[in-house]
C-alpha cells in the first residue's frame, strides 16, 4: 500500500478561529449562564469581606428590589444564599460605581 501526504491550504473565515479541545471546554465551562453560585462562589470573585457584601449589597435597600430576581435570600437562620450567576456577575459590572460608593 502507499502513502501520500498531501498539504492543502484551508482558508477560514474572519469570524472563525480553530482552538485546541482543553481550550473550547474551558471557555464553555467559563460561561454563566443557568450556573448557581453559593455565597462564598461570589466572594472568591469579588475583594470584599463577607460581612460587607451582606450589609452594603445584599442588605442594602437600594439593591435589594433588583437583586431579588436573581438571588435567593435565605429564609431562616443558618439558609444559605443562592446566586444565579450570569445576573450576579452583570449587576456587580453595571452597578460597580454604585457599589463602590456604598463600602
Amino acid at each position: 500500500m502507499q502513502k501520500f501526504e498531501i498539504t492543502l491550504p484551508i482558508q477560514l473565515p474572519e469570524n472563525l478561529v480553530i482552538i485546541e479541545v482543553e481550550d473550547y471546554n474551558k471557555l464553555k465551562k467559563g460561561n454563566n449562564r443557568d450556573i448557581w453560585w453559593s455565597m462564598d462562589d461570589v466572594l472568591s470573585r469579588i475583594c470584599i469581606s463577607r460581612k460587607t457584601f451582606t450589609e452594603k449589597i445584599l442588605c442594602n435597600s437600594k439593591f435589594k428590589p433588583d437583586l431579588e430576581s436573581f438571588i435567593h435570600y435565605p429564609k431562616t437562620k443558618g439558609s444559605k444564599y443562592y446566586f444565579l450567576a450570569s445576573k450576579t456577575m452583570e449587576f456587580l459590572e453595571l452597578r460597580f460605581p454604585e457599589i463602590m460608593n456604598e463600602i
